[in-house]
């Protein structure tokens, strides 16, 4: 008996790798609707389920979550070492989780760009190094997130 694939799917979680004025249409789309958008940024590298369960628990109350991930180049400048897995299969696994709705490739080890251009409602950080690089540029209103079970 033949597999079935279903190339819909693929294709839904590709298309959540947004970039350009694709995701402005759709963080214009989310704003209008007033969708309470949560930001998240690092490499996942590898993605494990530690980074999931972190996923899941900084999307709640919320509708969307936007993902920024760091592209191999920038995790080699930040680390000085080859990523465990390319950036398009981190970004496809990210994709595939149900809890987000869209994932950046990001070239800029502080995201300020891309969190003033999605305007999110709440910044998830793992550490306290990156609460503080992003209490440096975020707007007012903006919580800042940090999950307990993160906390060192």
């Amino acid at each position: 008996m033949e597999e079935h694939k279903d190339p819909t799917r693929l294709e839904h979680v590709q298309k959540k790798m947004r970039e350009g004025i694709i995701l402005d249409r759709w963080i214009a789309y989310w704003h209008f609707r007033n969708y309470r958008i949560g930001f998240t940024y690092g490499s996942f590298d590898p993605l494990n389920p530690r980074c999931v369960e972190f996923l899941y628990q900084a999307v709640e109350s919320l509708k969307t979550l936007v993902v920024g991930l760091y592209s191999d180049a920038m995790i080699r400048k930040l680390t000085g070492k080859e990523p465990v897995m390319k950036q398009e299969d981190r970004a496809l696994m990210l994709g595939g989780l149900e809890c987000v709705d869209a994932v950046v490739i990001l070239d800029e080890e502080a995201p300020k760009a891309l969190i003033e251009r999605v305007r999110p409602c709440r910044i998830a950080v793992k550490d306290d190094a990156q609460a503080a690089a992003v209490d440096s540029f975020k707007a007012e209103d903006v919580e800042i997130w940090r999950p307990d079970s993160q906390a060192e």
